[in-house]
């Protein structure tokens, strides 16, 4: 009997991705013989940064992991490395919160780029996963518009206080409330953003293949630094539909052509940023 694969998910916090990700593998991993580990790193993308920069970025990411967590030194016990098929990293973009410190002359451009290209495949050191400005991106949506609840663009002012702005009387915080049909609808939502972000003008059936060709963590990361050093603002994406869009595959989600249609751009009055 061949040994169950298993995946390892490096997140920033205690409680609020791990509920996110709980929800992920009830409804995509529950039929598939894999298993998940959800590792709260306890500190962001810049903090791991700096760990791994003061050993020459050699260091094996589920070691710093355990010494980092007491509760991730737990679920790792008797696990190393090569126990884990893949490992994704999921982080908030975070500009405000990048605790470099005054003596580190490095910006938070170059530490997001660095990551970025350090960890891009999930089979070797892990693939990286930013959402934008925050893990509450996901939540930022009306229903069948790739509208957000909030904006669609958040100023560099406001990102301190979006978990709140994007929770103000929004119906959709409860991630236990998440149902199949919900992470359908957001997958295809987050197809029509990456579209916006880039200004395409593109078909429901043509959007796929372009997705597949053109869209990577890296080119996500280009275009919102672009955004971000032009107007200061942060295009609001999640990082969760884009992992299970790389994860599965289009095949994986039957009703995706017509969850495409249905989801509607009315109101939207963002220009287009780039051709």
């Amino acid at each position: 009997m061949s040994r169950k694969e298993r995946i390892a998910i490096v997140v920033e916090g205690k409680s609020r991705e791990i509920n996110y990700f709980r929800s992920l593998k009830q409804y995509h991993f529950s039929s598939i013989e894999i298993d998940i580990l959800d590792l709260p790193a306890e500190q962001n993308i810049y903090m791991l940064w700096k760990q791994l920069k003061a050993d020459d970025m050699e260091t094996d990411l589920i070691e710093i992991i355990r010494e980092s967590s007491q509760v991730s030194a737990e679920k790792l016990k008797n696990l190393k490395r090569d126990d884990f098929s893949e490992i994704y990293l999921l982080f908030d973009f975070d500009p405000h919160q990048d605790n470099l410190g005054a003596d580190d002359k490095t910006d938070f451009v170059s530490v997001l780029k660095n990551m970025t290209e350090t960890f891009d495949n999930e089979t070797e050191a892990g693939k990286l996963y930013i959402s934008y400005p925050m893990i509450e991106a996901l939540r930022d949506f009306t229903e069948w518009s790739c509208l957000p609840h909030y904006r669609c663009e958040v100023p560099l002012a406001d990102i301190p206080h979006y978990k709140n702005l994007s929770g103000d009387k929004n119906r959709y915080t409860d991630i236990r409330k998440y149902d199949l049909e919900m992470w359908e609808m957001l997958v295809a939502i987050c197809l029509m953003r990456c579209k916006c972000l880039f200004g395409q003008s593109l078909s429901c059936d043509t959007i796929l293949t372009w997705y597949k060709k053109k869209i990577s963590p890296g080119t996500i990361l280009k275009q919102q630094l672009e955004i971000f050093h032009n107007k200061r603002l942060v295009f609001v994406l999640s990082a969760l539909p884009e992992l299970l869009l790389d994860y599965f595959g289009e095949k994986h989600w039957e009703k995706l052509a017509d969850n495409l249609r249905n989801i509607s751009s009315e109101g939207c009055g963002r220009g287009v940023l780039s051709s």
